[in-house]
């Protein structure tokens, strides 16, 4: 008779914020289970209100930053990156996936792979948005589509 073999040790993660992998601000964390086989899957932190204070102020320090004054074609340039890192790590991010939420894998790569096509979409068109905006008297963007008409001979 074969003995069981002992569950995979789950990985602790962290979040991401402002670029470092961060715990939880008091350090809580909760369990992700297979929904196949209820298995713990990973320890992940259990975010608070003060997790989200820090995520938006960091995300408002990076805009306030270098991004706002990137070109749309660099824009353009690191939405392609980030295409290929998905790309890079499909299979990973696939197998990741059909764990978490219990679903065949083929299924997870293709979905994974319209993260890449959206990424790759945007990164072309990053740099090919044109346009008008029109001064308004309240604080906001206001813009105008225009059509163009097209004779058909």
């Amino acid at each position: 008779m074969i003995a069981d073999k002992p569950a995979p040790v789950a990985p602790i993660l962290k979040m991401v914020i402002g670029g470092e992998q961060v715990s939880a601000a008091d350090g809580a964390t909760f369990d992700v289970f297979s929904p196949v086989d209820g298995v713990t899957i990973a320890r992940v932190p259990s975010g608070s209100t003060e997790d989200v204070d820090r995520a938006v102020a960091a995300a408002q320090q990076a805009f306030e930053g270098e991004w706002h004054t990137w070109s749309q074609t660099h824009r353009g340039r690191a939405l392609g990156r980030l295409a290929r890192l998905i790309r890079d790590h499909l299979e990973e991010l696939a197998a990741t996936e059909s764990r978490n939420m219990g679903k065949p894998i083929s299924s997870a790569r293709w979905e994974i792979g319209a993260v890449a096509d959206v990424m790759e979409y945007y990164a072309g068109a990053a740099n090919k948005l044109m346009g008008e905006t029109i001064p308004v008297s309240k604080p906001g963007f206001d813009f105008t589509l225009r059509e163009r008409s097209v004779s058909w001979a």
